[in-house]
């Protein structure tokens, strides 16, 4: 009888191994689908092509805003636009507006780059790019909303960049070539703007996906929600596990409104851990930070050329580069991603036997919530912050292990 229990119990944990192999596996595969779906041009059937005139400065530059120094517009037929900065030349920037941008769904915005030489900056967005800013009805810049194309340094050959953009609430907006590298030229052709809306089947498929990760998340979550009354770290581990989910499907501005809030409220606690302030060149706007930036895989961020003109130069962006406070070395969102993984590790290490299942199912989990972000259009998939949340999980994981061990042998010293 003791026999047949023993087996009995080994095949019913075998089961749940298997089960928990199987489940991750699928998780990740639909993480990986999900990402590569979303970020996917493909899926959006053209509407109207050509939504803005002389985008090629066929008529010079009528319609185009510029920095004037450091622009060499198209002369001939063929001849790509330069933008070219250093030797005191910070910014070199060409801009359109498109008014009433209402009128369409999505915008796709592409465009032929060549690269030479281009030494980028401090921030990330001091290299050569293209975005397409969204301004709201109050003329702000929406900065959560997705905007940015690409951007690129270094030196490149010719290569067609695209990104698809969604209008949303845009009242108006802005297109942006720059050159904001430290040194080095953009050499920029073929720019096309035509409004695009998601394909039907596409749509189909989006919902799809969606209804996999519900019914993914409920088949994961049930069979642990059953057993939370078992230990206390088991229902502690399904709270903050909840709390995480929460956090991540919330939507801009709503999530950084939040943090700003909860940023000032432990700024009156305790001073950050700062570095030393980095140089910003900018023109008429501010750098933006905070999720919503890349239109496909990247955050906020972008060339700070909001406002009325393409940029300017000079002693202006000397005093701001002279005001640019302190940053933190890890700003709060980075943070916040790393001690919710921590403690999400911690927990889970104290309620689950077999630490090494633990470590990969949570491990599989961050990566799985970092995906599912990709159906929220203020929200963006980043690798810093899948690598903040797999850190979380390393530091977790080894505190549980301590806890365990030093658990242990206070319990044999007792006896």
């Amino acid at each position: 009888m003791v026999a047949v229990m023993s087996w009995a119990a080994r095949r019913t944990t075998g089961l749940a191994r298997r089960r928990g192999s199987v489940k991750a596996a699928l998780a990740l595969v639909l993480a990986v689908v999900t990402v590569a779906f979303h970020q996917w041009d493909g899926r959006f059937a053209l509407v109207r092509p050509g939504i803005l005139a002389n985008l090629d400065f066929a008529a010079g530059p009528r319609g185009w805003q510029t920095s004037g120094a450091g622009v060499r517009l198209p002369g001939a037929r063929g001849r790509p636009l330069a933008l070219e900065t250093g030797a005191g030349q910070r910014l070199a920037v060409v801009g359109r507006y498109l008014r009433d941008p209402g009128r369409f769904r999505d915008i796709r915005v592409a465009v032929d780059l060549a690269a030479e030489g281009l030494v980028a900056g401090d921030q990330a967005w001091q290299r050569g790019g293209v975005i397409l800013r969204a301004y709201g009805r109050d003329g702000h810049v929406l900065w959560y909303w997705p905007y940015v194309v690409t951007m690129i340094d270094g030196s490149r050959d010719w290569r067609r960049y695209q990104a698809v953009i969604p209008v949303g609430e845009a009242a108006a907006m802005q297109l942006f070539v720059y050159n904001a590298a430290r040194s080095g030229r953009l050499l920029v052709r073929g720019i096309a703007l035509d409004a695009v809306a998601e394909s039907w089947w596409a749509t189909a498929v989006w919902f799809g996906l969606a209804a996999l990760w519900v019914a993914g998340g409920l088949w994961v979550a049930l069979p642990l929600a059953a057993a939370w009354r078992r230990s206390w770290a088991r229902a502690a581990t399904l709270v903050v596990a909840a709390g995480i989910t929460v956090g991540v499907l919330t939507p801009q501005p709503l999530l950084s409104d939040s943090i700003a809030d909860l940023e000032a409220g432990l700024g009156t606690l305790a001073p950050p851990v700062v570095a030393p302030a980095t140089p910003q060149a900018g023109a008429g706007g501010r750098a933006a930070t905070g999720k919503g930036g890349d239109a496909t895989t990247g955050k906020g961020g972008g060339a700070t050329t909001g406002g009325g003109s393409a940029g300017s130069t000079g002693s202006a962006t000397e005093t701001r580069r002279a005001e640019t406070p302190a940053q933190p070395l890890l700003g709060l969102e980075q943070r916040a991603h790393l001690a919710a993984f921590t403690l999400l590790a911690v927990l889970a290490g104290i309620a689950y036997r077999g630490a090494g299942r633990v470590v990969v199912y949570l491990l599989v989990t961050a990566v799985a919530l970092e995906a599912v972000q990709a159906f929220v259009v203020t929200r963006t998939v980043d690798v810093a912050d899948g690598g903040m949340n797999a850190l979380g999980v390393a530091l977790g994981s080894g505190l549980a292990l301590a806890l365990r061990l030093a658990a242990g042998s206070l319990k044999a010293r007792r006896r």
